[in-house]
C-alpha cells in the first residue's frame, strides 16, 4: 500500500491518515491512495467506523493550483466525496490545522465531523477564479445554510473552527488533538452503534425556501456589479442546492467548475499567484541580507509620510517623524493618529495596542533626529528642490548602514544617490496611495545600490503586509508609467469624440476599479499632467494642460472631468469640458468618431501592454509578470484579468500589435509596437514565456 495514505485498524476503526507534508496536499497519488484505501475499508470486516486525518500540523489544503485545468485522467476528489458519502460505515473527518478548498469539501462529504479548537476552514477557489467543484457547494448549502456558504465562498476567507456560525459543520471542537479525539469519537460511534448520517440527506438548512432565497438575493445584490465569472457560478449553484434534486445540483456544480477550468479568470488568477511568488525574488537574494531594522524614519507628514508612520508603528516598528516647523510638525501627528484610529475602530488595533502606538511615535523639526534611525523614507511631496536639499543633508546626519528611500514615483533616484554620499544606500520605496491599502511596494534601484540596502527595504515592506516588485530607477517607476500611457490613450479617445464617462464606463466595464478620467481627477489633474510629462507622454495632445489652465484640478477643487457637488459626490458632466476640449478637437478632425466600448478598451489595453514592453525593452524590470503585480495590486487593474501582460497574451500578441498599428494613423508618435511585440510573434510565444 502506498504511503501517500497510511492504514491502520484501531478498535474496529480504519484511521486513514494523509501523509504528503506539509500541507497534505490532495496530489494525484494522495487522491489514488486515499480511494484505495476506502475501498480496502469497505471490504474489511475488521473494520466498522473510518477516520480520516491528516499527518502533522494540516487535514489537508486540498489540490494544488497546477492540477486544475487538465484532463481528468486520475481519480477525482468528487470522486472520493461521493464514494465516502455512499458508504455504509459511518466515517469520521478528524479536522486539526486546516482543512480548505478540497480538503474542507472532503470534510463534508464524511457522516461526522470533529475539530480541534485552533482548525480552521475555508473555501478559497475564488482567489483563483474557481468554485468549490466536489460538492462544496451541494454540502455546505445543507449543513450551513446559504448565508455562511455564500459568505465563506464568496470571500475565500479561512474560519476557526470554534466559530459560532460554523457550529452545525462539526459535531465536537475540543481542544484535544484532532486524530486523537477523532479516535475516541469513531469508537465511541461503533460501541453505539451510530448509523450513517449523509450530508446528501440533511434538509435542515433548505426547508425554508423563502429564506434561503432571501439570503441568495442579498449577496446577489452585495456583489453588485462583480464581473469575475466565478462570483455568478458559486451564487447559481448554492441557489440550486435548494431547488434541485442532489445528483442533479452536483452535476450542475461540476458543470460550472469544468467550465471555470477553462476560463481567461483562472488563468489569470493562477498567473497572479505564481507572479507575487516570482515578483519577490530578487537577484540581490544570494548576494547578500537584511539589515535589522528597529527605529524607521519618515521625513513629511502628509497622506504619503503619514501612511508610511502608521504602517510602520503597526508593525512593531519605533518611528521618527520628522517636519519643517511646528504647525506642519503638529499636523503631520494628527494625521498619523487618524489613521491609528480609524484601524481601531475597524478592529485592526485593540485599545490597549492603539494606546501603546503612541509612545513609539517621535515628532521633531530637525533632520539631526534621524541620526539613529535605520530606515529613512523621504516623503516630502513633488518638489525636486526640497528632495534634494533633504538627500544633501542627511549624508553628515545618518549613522552608517541606514537606508536613504525616497517615497516619490518620479523622483531622479540616481541623483539623489548622489547627493547622499552613500549611494549604495539610496533606493526608492513607492507604495500607491492610498498607503494603507495598497497591496504592493515598488523598490527602485540604481547601477550603485547594496543587495543589502535592497533587502532592507524589501523586509521592511513585507513586515508592514505588502508585496514587493524590484525594479529599476526610471521615471515614473512601473505604475504610473504604465498609468501614464492608460490616460495618454483615453485622452485621445476624448478627442476623437468620447466623453470622459464614456471611457471611464467602458474601462470599468471591463474591469478597472476606477476610469482613467475618475482616476486622474481623484488623483489630481496638475498632478496627473505633471506625470505626463516626466514619463514622456505629454506632447501629443496638451489636454490635461488645458485642463489645469483653466482651473479645473480635479476632486480637490471640485472641478475636474466632471464637476463635484454635494447633492452628487460621484459628479455630473460639465459644459466647460467640452468648450476646453473643442478646438483640440477641431485640430484633429472636425467631425466626432463613433468609438465604441470595445474599441475604447482594446486601445487603453494596447497602450498599457506596450508600455509595458517597452519597460522590458528597458530592463526596467525583471519579468512581464512584475507589471502585472503592480498594476493589479496598486493601480486598480482586475486581479481576474491578471495583468497588463497577462490580458495582452488572452487578447492574442498579433491581434494587439495590429491594434497598435492601425492606431497610428490618429496618433503615430505615440502608436509606435515596441519589438518585442515582432519577436514574440515570431517565435510563438506569450509574455509569459518571458516569466521564466
Amino acid at each position: 500500500m502506498s504511503q501517500e495514505v497510511t492504514y491502520k485498524v484501531d478498535d474496529g476503526v480504519a484511521v486513514l491518515t494523509l501523509q504528503n507534508p506539509p500541507l497534505n496536499a490532495l496530489t494525484a497519488k494522495v487522491r489514488s491512495s486515499l480511494m484505495k484505501c476506502i475501498d480496502r475499508a469497505a471490504a474489511d470486516e475488521n473494520v466498522h467506523v473510518l477516520l480520516i486525518c491528516g499527518s502533522g500540523d494540516s487535514f489537508s489544503v486540498g489540490q494544488n493550483n497546477d492540477d486544475y485545468g487538465k484532463p481528468a485522467t486520475d481519480v477525482t476528489t468528487a470522486e472520493i466525496c461521493n464514494a465516502i458519502e455512499g458508504m455504509s460505515k459511518p466515517v469520521v473527518a478528524a479536522i486539526g490545522g486546516v482543512a480548505l478548498k478540497e480538503g474542507l469539501e472532503l470534510a463534508l462529504a464524511c457522516h461526522y465531523r470533529v475539530a480541534n479548537t485552533q482548525a480552521s476552514v475555508g473555501f478559497t477557489q475564488v482567489a483563483v477564479g474557481l468554485l468549490p467543484g466536489a460538492g462544496g457547494t451541494q454540502r455546505a448549502a445543507r449543513l450551513l445554510g446559504a448565508d455562511v456558504s455564500l459568505e465563506m465562498m464568496l470571500s475565500g476567507k479561512i474560519v476557526q473552527a470554534a466559530d459560532a456560525s460554523l457550529e452545525p459543520l462539526f459535531d465536537l471542537v475540543v481542544d484535544e488533538q484532532a486524530d486523537v479525539v477523532g479516535l475516541k469519537f469513531a469508537v465511541q460511534i461503533f460501541a453505539e452503534k451510530v448509523p450513517v448520517r449523509r450530508t446528501r440527506d440533511m434538509r435542515a438548512r433548505l426547508t425554508d425556501a423563502a429564506g434561503f432565497q432571501a439570503a441568495v438575493d442579498r449577496w446577489r445584490k452585495r456583489i453588485g456589479g462583480r464581473s469575475e465569472p466565478a462570483i455568478g457560478e458559486i451564487l447559481r449553484c448554492v441557489e440550486a442546492a435548494a431547488l434541485l434534486p442532489f445528483e442533479v445540483g452536483l452535476s450542475f456544480e461540476r458543470s460550472a467548475f469544468e467550465e471555470l477550468e477553462k476560463s481567461e479568470q483562472f488563468r489569470a488568477l493562477s498567473h497572479m499567484q505564481i507572479a507575487r511568488h516570482k515578483a519577490a525574488q530578487n537577484p540581490e537574494r544570494t548576494k547578500g541580507k537584511p539589515r535589522v531594522i528597529r527605529v524607521v524614519g519618515v521625513i513629511g507628514g502628509g497622506a504619503r509620510g503619514a501612511g508610511f508612520a502608521g504602517a510602520a508603528l503597526m508593525a512593531g516598528y519605533e518611528v521618527v517623524l520628522v517636519e519643517k516647523d511646528a504647525p506642519s510638525m503638529e499636523r503631520a501627528q494628527k494625521n498619523v493618529q487618524r489613521l491609528l484610529d480609524r484601524n481601531q475602530k475597524r478592529g485592526r488595533l485593540s485599545s490597549v495596542r492603539r494606546e501603546a502606538l503612541d509612545g513609539k511615535l517621535q515628532a521633531n523639526t530637525d533632520l539631526v533626529a534621524l541620526s539613529d534611525v535605520d530606515l529613512i523614507i523621504e516623503a516630502t511631496g513633488p518638489e525636486a528642490a526640497t528632495r534634494a536639499q533633504v538627500f544633501s543633508q542627511l549624508d553628515g546626519i545618518v549613522k552608517t548602514g541606514a537606508v536613504l528611500a525616497t517615497a516619490w514615483p518620479f523622483a531622479d533616484i540616481p541623483h539623489l544617490a548622489s547627493l547622499s554620499g552613500c549611494p549604495g544606500d539610496v533606493l526608492g520605496i513607492h507604495i500607491p496611495t492610498p498607503t494603507q491599502t495598497s497591496a504592493v511596494a515598488e523598490i527602485a534601484t540604481t547601477p550603485q545600490s547594496d543587495p543589502d540596502a535592497v533587502l532592507t527595504a524589501q523586509s521592511f515592506i513585507q513586515k508592514i503586509g505588502k508585496s514587493t516588485v524590484r525594479c529599476n530607477a526610471h521615471p515614473g517607476l512601473v505604475g504610473h508609467h504604465i498609468m501614464a500611457a492608460y490616460q495618454h490613450a483615453a485622452d485621445r479617445l476624448v478627442l476623437r469624440g468620447c466623453s470622459p464617462q464614456e471611457v471611464d464606463a467602458a474601462m470599468r466595464a471591463w474591469g478597472m476599479t476606477l476610469g482613467p478620467f475618475q482616476n486622474a481627477d481623484l488623483m489630481g489633474l496638475d498632478r496627473a499632467w505633471l506625470r505626463q510629462k516626466i514619463c514622456g507622454v505629454d506632447g501629443s495632445s496638451g489636454v490635461l494642460h488645458r485642463m489645469v489652465k483653466a482651473g479645473r484640478l480635479g476632486r480637490a477643487n471640485g472641478k475636474g472631468w466632471v464637476r463635484y457637488e454635494r447633492s452628487n459626490p460621484l459628479g455630473a458632466s460639465d459644459p466647460e469640458v467640452d468648450e476646453i476640449l473643442k478646438p483640440l478637437r477641431d485640430a484633429i478632425s472636425p467631425e466626432p468618431h463613433a468609438v465604441g466600448p470595445e474599441d475604447i478598451q482594446a486601445r487603453c489595453l494596447a497602450a498599457m501592454a506596450n508600455a509595458g514592453a517597452g519597460l522590458l525593452k528597458e530592463g526596467v524590470v525583471q519579468r512581464p509578470s512584475d507589471i502585472d503585480v503592480v498594476m493589479v495590486l496598486g493601480f486598480g487593474f482586475p486581479s481576474w484579468r491578471g495583468g497588463p501582460m497577462q490580458a495582452a497574451d488572452e487578447a492574442g500578441l498579433l491581434n494587439i500589435r495590429n491594434h497598435i498599428r492601425d492606431f497610428a494613423d490618429s496618433d503615430p508618435g505615440f502608436w509606435v509596437p515596441e519589438p518585442h511585440f515582432d519577436l514574440l510573434i515570431k517565435n510563438g510565444q506569450n509574455f509569459s514565456d518571458l516569466n521564466g
